[in-house]
């Protein structure tokens, strides 16, 4: 009996409780017999980490901010891990330089990210580039 094709997802894990992967994430489209990778995707460049160490007992980060490069929106990881380790994110697409709320199962766009002015020697510096 053939199946229909499915998604095959790898996912990072950890044996320490204050650290949440944020990289080494793949996705696998997988064809109905099992037997052919119909294509395959990295949802990060690397294989990022983040940590609660020394948050104290009782309390929790408010959020985690973090940058995306791949898309110019965040993916079902970014709302996997969210919901995965009850962590809210802000996150930056480098795309488009968007920034995006991932909390509770959602991703909201909160707006445009702006680079902030340039000072007399880094405008310099930035015009010999």
């Amino acid at each position: 009996m053939i199946r229909p094709d499915a998604r095959v997802y790898l996912i990072p894990g950890t044996t320490d409780p204050t650290l949440i992967p944020l990289g080494g994430y793949y996705r696998y489209e997988i064809s109905g017999d099992g037997k052919t990778i119909l294509a395959q995707r990295a949802f990060t460049k690397s294989c990022l980490t983040t940590s609660t160490k020394g948050v104290p007992t009782g309390y929790h980060l408010a959020y985690v901010s973090i940058s995306h490069l791949m898309d110019p929106q965040p993916t079902e990881v970014h709302v996997f891990v969210s919901l995965t380790y009850k962590q809210k994110f802000f996150v930056v697409t480098a795309t488009n330089h968007r920034l995006w709320y991932v909390s509770d199962g959602f991703i909201k766009a909160e707006g445009e990210v702006r680079s902030a002015p340039l000072g007399p020697a880094k405008q310099q510096d930035a015009a010999k580039r």
